[in-house]
């Protein structure tokens, strides 16, 4: 997960869409350009871009197929069986709680942005004071 993936437009909704067709859907991967139910995502170009900014709870696979990662390692051979709805819940509150940490972190930086912009602003003036009196 890179530069705070979840504060992108639509990125929270495209990722829990993409936990509840991985989780609860007949096959456990997505195929690299095939959209998922007849949605494509809206943060990103491809659901295997937005897999790839969400390692926490997709893989990737070398041949560009989605997968959620908690079904991919139940598979045998072959298909694994459905999420019970429960577990699939669990993990979209996850993603829900990953969304608003990062929003509480982002509002931080904004408070010290403003912050360090005035006491920038404050320090500047100051010496523009100083070099007028000479």
């Amino acid at each position: 997960m890179t530069k705070n993936t979840y504060l992108l437009a639509s990125r929270l909704e495209d990722v829990i869409f993409l936990i509840q067709h991985l989780g609860l859907g007949e096959h456990y991967s997505l195929e690299r350009g095939k959209v998922a139910d007849g949605v494509s995502p809206r943060s990103g170009p491809t659901w295997e871009a937005v897999a790839r900014d969400h390692p926490e709870f997709f893989r990737v696979l070398e041949s560009g197929s989605v997968t959620l990662a908690y079904r991919y390692y139940l598979r045998e051979k072959g298909n694994p069986p459905k999420l019970p709805d429960e577990l699939v819940q669990r993990l979209v509150e996850n993603a829900i709680a990953l969304q608003e940490r990062q929003a509480k972190r982002s509002e931080v930086w904004k408070v010290w942005g403003t912050f360090i912009a005035a006491v920038v602003a404050a320090i500047l003036g100051l010496a523009q004071l100083a070099v007028g009196q000479k």
